[in-house]
């Protein structure tokens, strides 16, 4: 989430109680289901990037 965060603070925030939190101008699409698929694509191609990179770096030290 933190570096969600950072690498795209015009969609999200950091919101005291909450792990992550939209930016007012987005909160309209929560609802719509394509806006809920192109978001879930995106977070875990983002997960899959993260954890190809910590492996390949592994890999590298060894």
């Amino acid at each position: 989430m933190k570096f969600l965060i950072q690498t795209h603070e015009d969609f999200f925030k950091k919101k005291e109680g909450t792990v992550i939190a939209v930016e007012e101008d987005i909160k309209e699409y929560l609802d719509d289901m394509e806006f809920k698929k192109q978001f879930k694509d995106t977070v875990e191609l983002r997960t899959m990037v993260y954890y190809k990179t910590r492996f390949e770096k592994k890999n590298k030290s060894n």
